[in-house]
């Protein structure tokens, strides 16, 4: 097995909850090495529409390949990529129980949520340096927590929206999820202490939240975000 991990193998362990898998790191995910990839016996090669479309030619000469959208996936989308890959290998039977066990999760919290939060709006967002970026109801996030009975607060095909602190205000969530655990290096800094700022509902009712890491928010996909989102929305806002 070969996997383009960066360098670094713990984003492959992140992945399997901590179990080690024996494979090849083939180098970043970007940009694969495809020298590496031609010396292996492979049967299949799996890549990402954004990242690799360019040398798809180039990756189906090695071995046959399939282009999924994945970085930029929605859950209706990554289920769909994970119902395409288990059909190829065989596996149909293990991958039709995993997407019930989800189902099953999102199901119990959206239960749970349906009298403590149906009337509030979520933002979740990943601030940058110079940007406030939340994610809407048609991404992965997004997809996830109203599956499991959490209104997104932008409602939008786009699966990003980058805002102003005047449309902060202008949409004035009820709750604020930050998706990284490092917000005090990000423009979140110049508006905390801000009177437009201050004046949200979810800043006066004490409704900000952080999240414990990063990875399963922003940049995971499949079952472990899933259960990670769903156990950290259910810590903070219904098991109280």
């Amino acid at each position: 097995m070969a996997i383009a991990d960066d360098g670094e193998s713990n984003k492959v362990t992140d992945v399997t909850n901590g179990e080690k898998i024996d494979y090849v790191s083939v180098g970043d995910r970007k940009e694969p090495n495809l020298e590496e990839l031609s010396s292996m016996d492979l049967d299949l090669i799996i890549a990402d529409t954004s990242r690799h479309s360019e040398i798809y030619e180039d990756l189906n000469k090695i071995a046959p390949t399939i282009v999924l959208d994945s970085i930029d996936s929605s859950y209706d989308e990554y289920i769909e990529n994970f119902e395409t890959i288990a059909e190829i290998v065989g596996k149909e039977d293990v991958a039709k129980a995993k997407i019930e066990e989800a189902e099953k999760v999102l199901s119990d919290v959206k239960d749970k949520a349906k009298d403590k939060v149906s009337d509030e709006e979520v933002l979740t967002v990943s601030p940058k340096n110079d940007e406030y970026t939340a994610h809407t109801s048609s991404s992965f996030v997004g997809q996830v927590l109203e599956k499991a009975g959490f209104k997104n607060a932008i409602q939008s095909d786009d699966r990003e929206a980058s805002l102003s602190l005047e449309q902060l205000v202008e949409i004035n969530p009820d709750i604020i999820v930050y998706m990284r655990d490092d917000i005090d290096t990000t423009i979140y800094t110049q508006w905390k202490n801000t009177q437009l700022y201050k004046s949200l509902d979810a800043v006066k009712n004490n409704k900000v939240y952080t999240t414990v890491a990063r990875g399963p928010w922003t940049q995971y996909r499949g079952f472990i975000s899933v259960n990670t989102l769903t156990k950290e929305m259910s810590g903070w806002l219904l098991n109280n």
